[in-house]
Parts: C-alpha cells; structure tokens; sequence
C-alpha cells in the first residue's frame, strides 16, 4: 500500500496541514514507498477580514488542493490500516514493514521525523514545484526589479499565541541588512493581515464559531493600529495587507528573496521558493539550503527579562554581527550573479 495523510483526525490552517502533507511526501521519499494523497478536507482559519466578519470559504480546502496541484491519485479506505500520531525515528522500520507488507500507513504529524531530517524535504522540491507549475497561478503585479517579500505573521494572532510575533524590528533590522547586499531599485514587499488605520483607540473582536476552541474569551480589545505597518512604508516597503492568500503565496515563494516569520504557511512557503530563504528559529528545523538569522529573543513580560537581565534586552536591541550575516551576504551576491 502506501503512505497518506490522516486528513479526519485532526484539523488546523491551511498552513499546518500542507506543512504536514508536503512532510508526508518527503516521508515517503525517506522510506522509498509509494504516497497516495489525501486532501484536506477542513481548515481553521479562513483569514482575517472572513474571520472578523463571522464567514468561512466551504470550498477554501479545495482551493489550496487545486492551487498546489497535489497527485490525483487519492488514497482510499482501507481494512489494513493503522493510523501513526507522531512519527519518531524508532517508528520508521515499523511504518516501512507495515506497508510493504500491504498496509496503508495513515499519518498525522510527520514532524518528530522531519524535524531530524530536513534534508528530505529538499529531496521533494523538484516534485513539488512539478505540480506546483502545473496549476494556473495568479498574475503578479509588478516589475522586472528585484523582488524581496517578506511574511509577517499578525491577524488572529492578536487573539492567541500571540508570543509568536516577531516585532517589527526585526523585519526591518533584516530589511536594512539585505539593502547592503541587493540592487539599489529592489521591492520590499510585506505582506501580513490586520487593521492597516492609524486611528487610536481600541476595536472590540468577538470570539469567532471557526475559532472557538483557540480563542477562550467571548472578545478582546485590541488596538486599532496595533501593528503600526506605516514602519514598513517609512522604509520604502510596499503593503500587501489582507490580499488573497493565493496571491500571497504566490509572491512569496515567486520572489528572489523570502523573508519567513513564525508560522507554518511561512514553513511552506519556504519549502515552495525557489529563491533565497531566511528562517527564523522556531519549533520546526530549517531545510539545509536556508538562511539562519541571528535568533531574536522575544521579551513578553518582566518575567522574561528576570532569568537573564539585560544581556536579552541587548541581544534583542542590537543583534550581533554573525556569520549568520554572512551567510546571507554570500547568498545575495549568488542570486545577483544568477540572473
């Protein structure tokens, strides 16, 4: 049989679930058997301006299948299957002997594995952009410039796990760092959700249907010019706030550079560019052929700031020079010499 998606056993975005998917191919590469697809069949969250306004895209999961170009050769029940939650390296000759014997090997979380090896990922690449390019895309808007996007994660975020925003220094101290080493005339473009108004006071955002079992409150106040996005502007960056998700993504991983933030659509995308990445630390390994940015230290509260006093609030201020610098340096000079 074959390797699949466990698509019924648990739900989450768009992002979380292709990262998964895209993880169970690369899987399949790493144990040499065959990958039946299985589509998603739910999705979380459906982007901000749908969420504030109480509405949801029945046919979003479709899209993205539709959108990546994912095989046609779809899995089906089977008597002989088994279903693996976490796959941990101790479980691959297990998973291997069970389908080579006829099994079908349903997975949710790929992650243990993929965390341990990246590198298969890179393995699958050329058979992601294969389908990928073989699927009508959106037409980008713009010039033959240098293009540099950059992802930053806001919108529901506000509402919960809201320690995974970086703050918007640290896109500009990369912002600032890459103009050393791009053409003069290249774009930046940010590309994020939320309220782009630069009005004071506070907006009230109730508790979603999608969202309820993320967000615990009824609401929350936030405020209306929470994620100051006129820094970007000032920086001669172009704004892409709430645009379609397609259009978004197809940018991305279309641009020379790719800028990731904190999330697992930036994971994807990554995945999908076929330009310069650079990768932020966080809970999933980057692919060996990324950038590694200096890590950036989040100060959330005073209790952050206790275990290790001001040698954080310097780090997080003014990030070291580091070879991680370099690497990125060279990087640039590469994907100048290559076009």
């Amino acid at each position: 049989m074959a390797l699949t998606y466990a698509n019924d056993m648990a739900s989450d975005g768009a992002g979380g679930q292709i990262q998964r998917i895209i993880g169970i191919i690369a899987l399949a590469e790493a144990l040499r058997v065959p990958y039946d697809h299985s589509p998603i069949i739910k999705i979380d969250y459906h982007g901000w301006d749908l969420y504030v306004n109480k509405e949801f895209d029945l046919e979003l999961p479709k899209k993205w299948d539709a959108f990546l170009g994912f095989p046609r050769t779809i899995a089906s029940p089977s008597t002989e299957s088994r279903v693996w939650n976490n796959v941990f390296s101790d479980q691959l000759p297990d998973i291997s002997r069970w389908i080579r014997n006829g099994g079908q090997a349903r997975i949710v979380l790929p992650y243990p594995f993929l965390d341990v090896f990246p590198q298969y990922l890179d393995k699958v690449r050329p058979k992601l952009w294969a389908w990928y390019d073989g699927t009508p895309k959106p037409r980008l808007e713009g010039t033959d410039k240098f293009q540099v996007s950059i992802h930053v994660r806001r919108g529901e975020l506000h509402l919960w796990e809201s320690q995974r925003m970086l703050p918007n220094q640290y896109y500009l101290s990369i912002i600032r760092e890459l103009k050393k080493h791009v053409p003069a005339d290249a774009e930046f473009h940010i590309h994020s959700e939320g309220n782009v108004s630069a009005d004071k006071g506070t907006e009230e955002v109730f508790r979603s249907e999608v969202h309820s079992a993320y967000m615990r409150e009824p609401s929350k106040h936030l405020r209306k010019n929470r994620d100051h996005f006129e820094d970007f502007v000032k920086e001669g960056c172009i704004l892409h706030i709430n645009e379609d998700i397609f259009q978004t993504f197809h940018r991305c991983v279309s641009a020379d550079i790719f800028v990731m933030s904190k999330s697992s659509l930036s994971h994807v995308m990554g995945v999908y560019s076929r330009g310069i990445v650079v990768y932020q630390p966080f809970w999933h390994s980057p692919l060996p052929s990324w950038c590694v940015a200096p890590t950036w230290h989040m100060i959330m509260s005073p209790k952050d700031i206790l275990p290790i006093g001001p040698r954080m609030i310097i780090e997080k201020l003014m990030p070291k020079k580091s070879k991680r610098w370099d690497q990125l340096r060279a990087a640039c000079m590469l994907r100048r010499a290559q076009i």
